[in-house]
């Protein structure tokens, strides 16, 4: 819709807009002008103050909302093979009254220009199957409700539901490729993290303070310490673990120069998980690993250099840190992911994005410059161009 001469009008092709819906939709659209004929010149005024990208076009819209009804029941067809009672049909003219005002604010919530006219078309569609739902027992006020005081947030996440349910579109093999692109980025995007995590140390408690074993090799290792906590970190190179023991926990600087052992990670050949490694379990006199006593320490894991000998053992505070530390070491090593939640976390990812892109979301509320235009010269700011000055808030 167009300004012409201070007055909205249909598109340049007015003709076929009219044809979709006919007299029914020229008659809906008078019924709502004088319905609410306050409401309907606020509105038009509104738009008129809007930039013309960002006006949503009222004409088009009541054409659109007639749309969306007449094929909710079946109006276009001439007949319906639906045998449900339809009360609200008889109030077809308030119903379409409604919903332009829902179309409307819809319109407003998602900041939308002209391009995403169908995109809000969809939302008011599915708002709209929702409102209907159990006619037969619906009063209008109830109606009215859910179309002009439900959230946006709760609408738009109630539409991504129903994209999850669309098996149909879900299955297509475009739809199928662009899960499995989607998932290598999630994918990469969670290693990094738990890498991160990794660089960043943690503190994990040494359990049992003891020497090892005579003839045992020290990969690098201390022998025995009297210390309570230990904090490891991962060398900037990704190669070494090193860590130093301490009686309490504190600050430790960024880098490796407080932690003065260190653990070759070329000589890691797995990561066990799920209990103390046997090696452990013997210094501190518990069980050695066994299916049946692992359930109470699952927050344990080892790095180990062949299947007898553990270079390194961890009792993970809690579950987050113990996710974290595992699925770094197995990223890192590009082996399986071992732990649940991170599994989980990257199928949530991946399907997030798969719905963002379906619906076009991406770029809702936000415009982003597809370029960005670099003036040739840097301005002069004050008299002598030194009218200004740079403050860093960290120096």
């Amino acid at each position: 819709m167009e300004l012409n001469g201070g007055k909205l009008v249909l598109t340049e092709a007015p003709k076929w807009e009219i044809q979709r819906v006919g007299y029914l939709g020229l008659d809906n659209m008078h019924g709502f002008m004088k319905r609410d004929t306050e409401y309907y010149q606020k509105t038009i005024l509104e738009q008129i103050n809007r930039p013309v990208e960002r006006r949503c076009p009222f004409a088009k819209t009541s054409i659109e909302v007639t749309e969306l009804l007449c094929d909710y029941w079946d109006i276009s067809t001439g007949y319906t093979t639906s045998t449900s009672f339809q009360p609200l049909l008889l109030s077809f003219e308030k119903i379409h009254y409604i919903t332009i005002k829902s179309f409307f604010r819809m319109w407003h919530e998602m900041e939308a220009t002209l391009e995403d006219f169908p995109k809000v078309s969809a939302l008011v569609r599915s708002q709209l199957k929702f409102a209907l739902r159990d006619e037969a027992t619906k009063q209008l006020y109830e109606f009215e409700k859910d179309m002009l005081e439900a959230e946006y947030k709760v609408i738009r996440d109630r539409q991504l539901k129903e994209l999850e349910l669309g098996d149909d579109l879900l299955s297509k093999t475009p739809v199928r490729n662009l899960r499995g692109r989607l998932y290598t980025e999630s994918y990469e995007f969670v290693k990094s993290q738990r890498i991160r995590c990794l660089l960043l140390g943690a503190w994990f408690q040494i359990l049992t303070p003891a020497p090892l074993s005579t003839g045992a090799p020290n990969y690098g290792r201390r022998s025995y310490s009297n210390k309570k906590w230990r904090f490891y970190r991962l060398s900037p190179n990704i190669k070494f673990l090193h860590y130093g023991d301490f009686m309490e926990k504190g600050d430790i600087k960024n880098g490796v120069e407080d932690l003065p052992e260190r653990i070759d990670l070329t000589l890691v050949t797995d990561i066990m998980t799920g209990g103390y490694s046997n090696q452990l379990a013997m210094l501190s006199g518990s069980p050695p690993r066994t299916k049946s006593n692992t359930g109470s320490q699952d927050l344990t894991f080892s790095l180990m250099s062949g299947a007898e000998t553990s270079l390194a053992d961890f009792v993970a505070p809690n579950h987050t840190q113990y996710s974290e530390w595992t699925d770094g070491f197995n990223m890192l090593f590009d082996k399986n992911i071992g732990s649940k939640d991170t599994a989980e976390y990257i199928h949530v990812l991946t399907e997030i994005g798969v719905k963002v892109k379906l619906l076009d979301l991406s770029g809702e509320c936000v415009e982003i410059p597809q370029t960005v235009q670099v003036p040739s010269e840097l301005p002069v700011i004050g008299p002598n161009g030194h009218g200004f000055f740079y403050d860093d808030p960290f120096a």
